[in-house]
């Protein structure tokens, strides 16, 4: 009866866990197509202006295209934003992996059914937070280059060099990630794609307003004519004072950030140190209902002040 039972309850929690990673999928999904798709509305003139007699047909094409985006497109852009070498096939599979085979393994040699659902939760999370962090960390890294690399483009094209031969210089001359993106907008005009379209593509990549700001004004000046130099000094200048802006804002929010972080690991810290010196006192209040019931209420408030602190210092501008 007891192997009859275990393998119940195993199944249980694999059916639990394949609910939970298919929930996951589809938030994971819907946070990376919400942020694509307004890079792409915004984008949409630029695409409307680069051919003037396909003016009505273009945004219809483009929402088609949108619409039929699929999961592995998706995810391989966000891995190449993020600057995983990965392609989207293999890391679904190790995000499969480490979902399943963890806590399967520990459900079925522990008995301990909570510690393999955690094991679950952290499986399936862990991967697209990492590479959502990573991202976030890789276009911080960007944005940082993107007025130094904006200067250089200014004095290629004041010396008379092209605006190619200006991207030329930025791959070549500065480091990553900046210079690995330019050199893979130059891969595309060589093989055969219209630096309209290259612009836009790197802007949908990286995923930057600042880098967007850039794109627009490239390509609204090769097509309707203006000093480029003089337009990318004056965005140079604007970038440069965002990120300052966005410096500033850190350091000021570094103390509610610090309190967010105490706040969410006192109590559970409070909790190990009691566990240590009286064990009998925590295993008594975990076995006992009302203990259960405040520990819930306790990691349901947790949360909320967690998220109403980041929600506070999420500062837009």
């Amino acid at each position: 009866m007891n192997g009859s039972n275990d393998t119940v309850w195993v199944l249980i929690i694999s059916v639990f866990s394949a609910c939970l990673a298919f929930l996951l999928a589809l938030i994971v999904l819907n946070i990376f197509l919400r942020k694509r798709l307004l890079v792409e509305k915004r984008l949409l003139h630029l695409q409307i202006l680069s051919k003037e007699n396909t003016a009505v047909r273009k945004p219809s094409r483009v929402k088609a295209k949108k619409s039929n985006r699929r999961f592995d497109q998706v995810l391989s852009g966000e891995l190449q934003a993020a600057g995983v070498l990965m392609r989207a096939e293999e890391f679904a599979t190790l995000w499969l992996v480490l979902g399943f085979v963890p806590s399967g393994l520990l459900a079925l040699f522990t008995g301990n059914y909570i510690l393999a659902g955690t094991a679950a939760l952290l499986g399936i999370a862990g991967p697209p937070l990492y590479v959502r962090k990573q991202k976030k960390k890789r276009v911080v890294a960007f944005e940082n280059q993107l007025g130094d690399a904006l200067v250089t483009m200014c004095n290629c094209l004041r010396s008379g060099l092209t605006l190619t031969q200006a991207f030329e210089n930025i791959a070549a001359d500065m480091g990553e990630p900046i210079s690995k993106e330019f050199a893979r907008l130059l891969n595309e005009v060589k093989y055969g794609s219209t630096m309209e379209k290259a612009l836009v593509s790197l802007a949908e990549r990286v995923g930057s307003n600042d880098l967007e700001l850039t794109v627009t004004a490239i390509n609204i000046q090769r097509q309707a004519g203006g000093n480029l130099s003089e337009i990318l000094t004056s965005i140079s200048e604007t970038i440069k004072a965002r990120v300052k802006l966005k410096s500033d804002i850190r350091v000021a929010t570094a103390t509610g950030r610090v309190s967010g972080i105490v706040i969410g690991c006192l109590p559970i810290g409070l909790g190990l140190i009691i566990f240590l010196v009286n064990p009998d006192y925590i295993i008594s209040f975990v076995q006992s209902g009302i203990g259960r019931v405040l520990l819930a209420v306790g990691a349901v408030m947790e949360v909320l002040g967690f998220m109403m602190i980041r929600k506070i210092l999420d500062i837009k501008y």
